[in-house]
C-alpha cells in the first residue's frame, strides 16, 4: 500500500511476530538478455529507473514487494522501481 500511495504507514511501523508461510521469488531474464546477474539488473535499473520490470501479479503484491524489497537492498529507491503487474502467475 505504501508503494501505491494509499498508506500512510509501511512496514518498519510493524513489528513481524509469526511466519505464517513461506513463498518464494526468483528473478528471470530472456536467455539472450544482456542482463547476467541480478547486479546487471539492478544496474540498469539505477541508471534507469523507469525500466520495466513484471511481476507476478497486482501492484502492492507479495511479488512486487519481493522486488521492491530486493530493490532497496540494492540501495534503489524502492517507490522508482517501474513494476508491471500481470493478472496472475500464469501470464507473468
Amino acid at each position: 500500500m505504501p508503494l501505491a500511495g494509499t498508506s500512510r504507514f509501511n512496514h518498519t511501523d510493524f513489528t513481524p511476530v509469526a511466519r505464517l508461510i513461506t513463498d518464494y521469488s526468483i528473478v528471470l531474464v530472456p536467455k539472450d538478455s544482456p542482463y547476467e546477474s541480478i547486479t546487471d539488473l539492478f544496474d540498469a535499473i539505477s541508471e534507469n529507473p523507469r525500466l520495466s520490470v513484471g511481476g507476478g501479479s497486482a501492484a502492492g503484491s507479495m511479488d512486487h514487494i519481493s522486488m521492491a524489497g530486493a530493490a532497496a537492498a540494492a540501495g534503489i529507491n524502492a517507490t522508482s522501481v517501474n513494476y508491471i503487474a500481470f493478472s496472475g502467475g500464469g501470464e507473468a
